[in-house]
């Protein structure tokens, strides 16, 4: 039998300045032609084949890559080969958005990339707006890294007025910044109310609506808990259960209980609602939840994974409402430990939706606010078993990171006033808290059936990455000690520990944090390190998250279906299938709120042009930094804005230095805010001064740092 891949290569090989893709396809079988395209892709995903502008084959260039396009905490592009980071500067994109596998020519002295080619799109719809040029309108699109023109049939174009928002299919590859695509949908005008957050949500590959066949499977599902729910359920209606969450939550899929029991120990329940009861596998509502992958909060609004009759109807634990759900029950000790545990499906009633504010008045103040009065004895016990759990997952080597989450302050037009990290108060932490011990209670029992199922893991840290920002963070004038035990996470705590109290300590936690891989979904279990947890996974909101709500259904069928008709590898593959875009949806769900703050942080500081701030350098790159203010706003310097005076960038230690001046990680400078571009969601600043240091900063180490730029 011949072989194709073989008689490929060959045929690239004898032709060392190319052959014509047609001529290949030709000299193989064109009765085979798709299979023969179906290997040449292949082939050059690997890097073994290179198909050239004019559909030429040629062997893979040397000084070519292939990687993945992606974009970290702070708008930044990078290109990763052998786990090393390239940036990737906005001239250089060439059309790649996001996700993309591309090739991509690096250069290994400045650690820069320039993109040649587009291999493969993760998501090929984006965000155009209608414009014009001339008299001719053209499509030119929103929120991707850089501006790509889309080639449409004009008379399609006619159909629509300028700042219209249109969702628009393009090219799985493309080699210019401009691609062929189609258009989808309409989703609005550039003018219309929420528009920004509806451009964002489908930019980042998320519906915004559901289309008629959703709505009529809708119409089917149950509006309220009926008497034949309760059979072969545990009635916990007149239990003591309640609800803690944001004053404006609407989707509530966690309720909570607490009993003291004779022994002493706790009777910890987690409450969490029965989803899987009413959305099956196959169903038109559970492919769109499978699609959409999580909810989408955007500021004030939410894109949600089900329509709002089930994440704020029946599926949601308002109160006062008999609702299905699935318990775990947890005895606790008093030194936190997990002595015993029963899984129930159940029907509870909420006696009371409370909210955090209110909560942490009562545990912080001993101000009871008018309600909570008959419930105040059981909060506080939680709050008492909140802070032994915390203790104990300490002790079990749980890293806590300073927030990052930066939220938005609206005024009643919903404009920008400010921004705020989000705190955690004590009512906060019992939520984590008792979430947590759900979710490992659930893990670890199936994981004992050694069943397939979805893990959330986290791998220990890379030592080469954690002893390199040891040598960042040394530069703020602070020592690190013994890190060869590292792939304990007690030593990274320890050190976040000691730096807590530092006004430097969110840029020290920045650092450490991106030194690691990200958590994510797997259905191969390598424990969570930074939770300091064995086994875990999310099982606490599948009204939100797709990986919760396929949790839940595994547990229907492992509990409820004959296991000897489960064919488990198929359900493996399945799984494996399911983590990977339950981590890939979860990613584009964290751009989109990225997006949104980057938007209203830009609309809010072009009030400010002119003015000067207070920030610190979170980030170094050969062609600009990153700053951020005292004011939570992030924006960045160019580097043709800073007096050059014989600067060089250094990648070893992500530094400028000049002959009399220099600029490190972490120092402190004031700023001017010189220019805002509202479309690009970008804040410019000018460096005035630089307040840590006075003249040339002393780099330790210098010596084996790479040769600067």
């Amino acid at each position: 039998m011949v072989n194709i891949e073989e008689v490929i290569t060959n045929l690239i090989t004898k032709y060392n300045k190319g052959i014509k893709l047609e001529k290949i396809i030709e000299c193989c079988n064109k009765k085979e032609k798709d299979e023969v395209l179906r290997i040449i892709k292949t082939l050059e995903l690997n890097g073994k084949i290179y198909i050239t502008d004019n559909e030429k084959c040629i062997l893979f260039p040397d000084e070519y890559k292939i990687g993945e396009l992606y974009c970290n905490h702070k708008g930044n592009r990078f290109v990763l080969y052998n786990k090393m980071p390239f940036y990737v500067s906005q001239e250089e994109f060439n059309s790649a958005l996001d996700f993309d596998i591309v090739v991509f020519e690096p250069n290994f002295q400045t650690r820069q990339a320039s993109i040649k080619k587009i291999l493969e799109r993760k998501n090929n719809k984006i965000v155009c707006e209608v414009t014009s040029k001339g008299n001719k309108k053209i499509l030119s699109s929103i929120n991707t890294p850089g501006k790509i023109t889309v080639i449409i049939n004009e008379n399609e174009l006619n159909n629509f007025v300028c700042g219209d928002r249109l969702v628009v299919e393009i090219e799985k590859t493309s080699f210019l910044d401009c691609t062929k695509g189609k258009i989808i949908k309409k989703i609005g005008h550039k003018d219309d109310l929420d528009i920004d957050e509806i451009t964002i949500a489908n930019s980042k590959g998320f519906n915004t609506d559901f289309n008629e066949e959703y709505l009529k499977e809708l119409d089917s599902l149950p509006k309220k808990v009926t008497y034949k729910d309760f059979k072969n359920r545990l009635d916990l209606t007149q239990k003591e259960i309640f609800t803690i969450d944001g004053i404006y939550t609407k989707d509530i899929d966690d309720a909570v209980s607490l009993e003291i029991l004779k022994n002493g120990n706790y009777l910890l329940g987690v409450h969490i609602a029965d989803v899987s009861h009413y959305i099956k596998p196959g169903s038109i509502i559970f492919n769109e939840a499978y699609e959409r992958g999580t909810s989408v909060y955007l500021g004030s609004s939410v894109n949600p994974m089900f329509h709002h009759l089930i994440s704020n109807g029946i599926c949601s634990l308002n109160p006062d409402e008999n609702r299905l759900a699935k318990t775990v029950f947890m005895e606790i000790n008093s030194k936190g430990d997990i002595v015993n545990y029963k899984i129930e499906r159940s029907v509870i009633c909420s006696k009371k939706k409370m909210n955090y504010t209110d909560v942490n008045k009562i545990i912080n103040d001993g101000i009871i606010p008018e309600g909570y009065e008959k419930y105040t004895p059981t909060l506080l016990k939680m709050s008492e078993l909140s802070n032994i759990i915390t203790n104990k997952r300490l002790n079990n080597g749980y890293v806590e990171f300073a927030s990052n989450e930066i939220k938005t302050v609206t005024d009643n037009h919903n404009n920008a006033i400010g921004f705020m990290k989000e705190s955690h108060g004590p009512s906060e932490k019992i939520i984590e808290n008792f979430m947590i011990y759900a979710n490992e209670t659930i893990t670890t029992h199936y994981a004992y059936f050694d069943v397939p199922f979805i893990y959330r893991i986290h791998g220990i840290p890379d030592f080469d990455k954690v002893v390199q920002t040891a040598e960042l963070v040394s530069q703020l004038g602070y020592k690190i000690g013994n890190l060869k035990d590292i792939d304990s996470p007690k030593v990274l705590q320890e050190i976040l520990k000691e730096f807590r109290e530092k006004e430097e300590f969110p840029i020290i936690s920045s650092l450490f944090l991106r030194s690691m891989d990200r958590a994510k979904y797997s259905t191969n279990n390598i424990g969570h390190f930074a939770l300091g947890s064995d086994y875990y996974t999310h099982f606490t909101s599948p009204i939100r998250r797709l990986s919760d709500l396929i949790i839940h259904t595994l547990i229907d069928i492992y509990d409820y279906e004959d296991l000897n008709i489960i064919n488990y590898d198929t359900l493996e593959e399945r799984l494996n299938k399911a983590a990977n875009h339950a981590s890939y949806k979860e990613l584009q769900e964290e751009k989109a709120e990225e997006e949104l703050n980057k938007l209203r942080m830009a609309q809010y500081m072009s009030n400010f042009i002119g003015e000067t701030f207070i920030g610190r350098i979170y980030e170094i790159y050969p062609d600009e930094m990153m700053i951020g203010l005292d004011q939570n706003v992030y924006g960045i310097v160019p580097l043709e804005f800073i007096e050059k005076n014989n600067l060089k960038f250094y990648s070893y230690n992500r530094s400028l230095i000049g002959n009399t001046s220099g600029y490190l990680l972490g120092n402190k400078v004031e700023v001017k805010v010189i220019s805002v571009s509202i479309p690009n969601k970008k804040i410019y600043f000018s460096i005035e001064k630089n307040l840590s240091i006075n003249g040339k900063p002393k780099i330790k180490s210098l010596s084996k740092q790479k040769k600067p730029i």
